[in-house]
């Protein structure tokens, strides 16, 4: 293989981590802590359907507890960019409806939302693109 492609992938590792083996582990149980009850409690109070909260709480976690300090680790950035675009993606359904761009549609006005209100949270996009699940579940 040409020297310059082997280059090019190398670029593509990205460094060590830094992580105390500490700091890892902490960060690993309080996830399992978190997602385990954020598990426990969907599918207690909303049924088998409550499962789907736990995969976007999961990206959630790993910003909360490995990337505490960031700007979309804050409070205000996880409660207010998940309430913004679940709120942006119910507010399509209901004024659009379930065709097939209301969940472009619903992500893109959440973006807008979030940069407005200052709440900017990327995993907070898929909230409002699910705004079609419910009409697929008869």
């Amino acid at each position: 293989m040409p020297p310059a492609v082997i280059s090019f992938f190398k670029h593509l590792i990205p460094p060590a981590n830094t992580a105390a083996p500490t700091e890892q582990l902490r960060a690993a149980a309080c996830a399992l802590a978190a997602l385990g009850l954020t598990a426990w409690l969907s599918v207690v109070l909303l049924g088998s359907a409550g499962m789907w909260l736990v995969a976007s709480m999961g990206a959630s976690a790993v910003l909360l507890f490995c990337v505490p300090a960031g700007p979309m680790s804050q409070p205000w950035a996880v409660m207010g960019g998940n309430i913004v675009s679940a709120l942006v993606g119910v507010a399509c359904v209901k004024l659009v409806g379930t065709g097939l761009w209301t969940a472009p549609l619903a992500g893109a006005l959440a973006i807008a939302a979030m940069f407005a209100l200052r709440c900017l949270r990327m995993r907070s996009v898929p909230a409002s693109c699910c705004c079609r699940w419910p009409s697929t579940r008869r």
